[in-house]
């Protein structure tokens, strides 16, 4: 029993010790392959540090190769500035508009003839009835030039533009300077106007002292069919009436006449014919004539003097048709055209229905 008792405590302090042994090498290992490792983790880093490093080199390196082709610095930190907005244009018409007091405004409203502003002439056209009908063209009043008092008066009035008529013109020379200087008395460009159609009404190519190309008559024209005729008579009045610094003619006649032989209603042989779609073509070229040489063009006499059995200079005219008689007819001319005409003349003419 003694034996027994002193053989199992040597068996257990050498399991004891064995233990410890054991554990002792265990420890040991742990630690070598703790430090390997962390030996490990410290190369893999030092790789992946080196790999990035060489990235970047390498990248800087094609940055630097594509700058140098380009020609362009380029700078990877800064934002391109962005250019500025370009400012509106600003609308001339706006900016002139916006300097102008009220009375100037409303003068632009106005277009006169000269002895309007005439103080010794301005009283011979307030015994006419009208300064548009013969009797004012036959009054005497023949203002040719500017005067001072007449500077004074556009100081005073400040009209849009002049309309002269033959007794306002005496020669090529008179009238280039007359124009030059009432364009020049005005802050803002007036319109300078004439009425020259070719034929009958004409100012310049009816005075004796202008020697420039005459037409018979716009139904003349009209006759032929032939287009470029209009167009030609536009471009040959538009011509000489820049030369001698006219900006605004009152024509084309877009009336359709029933009776060119009749001058009942002070249309006759003005206009182009009767038939609304050659008028309005042979409108349309004459009015680019005048275009080609910077002169606005009128078309008139809305809604259609034509047709009428008296002549408005004379008293009350009246046309007696329906709208649809109208569309059909006087109005195409003036309709097939607003695109091409820089102004409308309406006539004296009142539209009535019924036997009023």
């Amino acid at each position: 029993m003694k034996k027994r008792i002193e053989f199992f405590i040597i068996f257990t302090l050498f399991c004891a010790l064995c233990l410890i042994c054991l554990v002792g090498c265990g420890g040991g290992n742990a630690a070598s392959m703790s430090g390997a490792a962390r030996d490990l983790n410290n190369t893999g880093n030092n790789l992946e540090n080196q790999g990035q490093t060489q990235d970047k080199n390498q990248d800087k390196n094609q940055e630097i190769e594509i700058q140098e082709m380009s020609g362009i610095q380029l700078s990877p930190t800064l934002s391109p500035t962005p250019s500025p907005s370009p400012s509106p244009t600003p609308d001339p018409v706006l900016e002139i508009l916006s300097n102008m007091t009220l009375a100037e405004k409303v003068g632009q409203l106005f277009l006169i003839r000269p002895e309007q502003i005439n103080p010794y002439e301005s009283a011979r056209l307030k015994t006419a009835r009208s300064v548009m009908d013969n009797a004012a063209d036959n009054s005497g009043a023949n203002t040719t030039e500017l005067t001072n008092a007449m500077r004074g008066m556009l100081d005073r009035y400040p009209v849009g533009g002049f309309i002269l008529f033959a007794k306002n013109i005496t020669s090529p020379e008179q009238v280039i300077k007359f124009n030059q200087d009432l364009k020049q008395a005005c802050k803002i460009t007036p319109f300078l106007a004439i009425d020259e159609e070719g034929g009958r009404v004409a100012r310049i190519a009816n005075h004796a002292g202008f020697e420039v190309k005459k037409y018979k008559s716009m139904y003349s024209i009209g006759a032929t069919g032939d287009f470029s005729k209009a167009y030609e008579a536009g471009d040959t009045i538009g011509g000489y009436l820049n030369q001698y610094g006219f900006n605004l003619d009152f024509a084309p006649d877009a009336d359709l006449t029933t009776n060119p032989n009749s001058n009942s209603s002070g249309i006759g042989d003005r206009s182009f014919g009767g038939d609304p779609e050659l008028v309005s073509e042979m409108v349309r070229n004459f009015i680019s004539g005048l275009h080609n040489h910077g002169v606005l063009a009128t078309l008139k006499h809305f809604p259609g003097h034509g047709d009428t059995s008296s002549d408005t200079h004379n008293g009350y005219v009246a046309v007696r048709k329906s709208w649809d008689e109208l569309l059909n007819r006087e109005l195409k001319p003036f309709i097939n055209n607003f695109d091409m005409t820089d102004m409308i003349m309406v006539s004296h003419v009142t539209a009535v229905h019924g036997n009023c």
